[in-house]
């Protein structure tokens, strides 16, 4: 089964980028940016943007998301 993210991305789903446990499955943050970048053409525009997506949709307080948001910018 292969999906199109960018498809989601496109129409404003929110989305994150994520990896399991690192040791575990072998996969890192980096090497998963790369494949957004290297399959679906995102860049470091879509990459900023997908971050606040990630702390806009965190289980964290509003004050914890303000800070968060503060330091990413």
């Amino acid at each position: 089964l292969k999906f199109d993210i960018k498809k989601f991305y496109d129409r404003g789903v929110k989305i994150s980028v994520n990896t399991d446990n690192v040791t575990v499955s072998n996969i890192s943050i980096s090497s998963e940016y790369f494949k957004l970048y290297n399959n679906f053409g995102l860049g470091l525009e879509d990459f900023k943007r997908i971050n606040v997506m990630a702390i806009d949709s965190a289980f964290l307080s509003v004050e914890e998301k303000n800070y968060l948001l503060e330091k990413f910018r």
